[in-house]
């Protein structure tokens, strides 16, 4: 997890939720019917969520911030993603042409546009932040 909090420490304008606990994790997989992959536990226990330049990261939230939320967000877009596997959460909204990343069980993370099938985009929740630009020495704690 260190390499993620060093990752995420570059970005510009990030701002840090409260962690999770392993109870509010396991609510939110046993609600979603699934489990998530070991990175993505350790990212909610020691982030909750975050956000940075351009990017809302879903999580375990507070219900003002359910629109970041991984049960909320994940169950409308399975609902409407029919080609999506069932054990995938959403990672991201990207707001941008209809393009979801998501994640499995074993921690590969997947993009869809529209209803195309996922296509594999990377290894891990690391992979995948460190993928993206927005690094910067600017960073804040919500």
């Amino acid at each position: 997890m260190n390499g993620l909090r060093s990752l995420l420490e570059q970005k510009k304008f990030l701002y840090i939720g409260e962690p999770a606990t392993l109870d509010s994790i396991r609510m939110a997989e046993q609600s979603l019917n699934l489990v998530f992959a070991d990175d993505y536990v350790d990212y909610l226990k020691e982030f909750g969520y975050v956000s940075y330049y351009g990017h809302e990261l879903t999580g375990i939230v507070p219900d003002k911030l359910n629109m970041i939320s991984v049960v909320k967000i994940t169950e409308e877009n399975l609902e409407i993603h029919p080609q999506v596997p069932r054990d995938f959460y959403v990672i991201e909204e990207l707001h941008i042409d209809d393009m979801i990343v998501w994640q499995n069980q074993e921690g590969e993370i997947y993009l869809t546009r529209g209803l195309s099938e996922p296509i594999l985009i990377g290894k891990s929740l690391l992979d995948y932040i460190s993928g993206d630009d927005s690094t910067n020495n600017s960073t804040s704690e919500m």
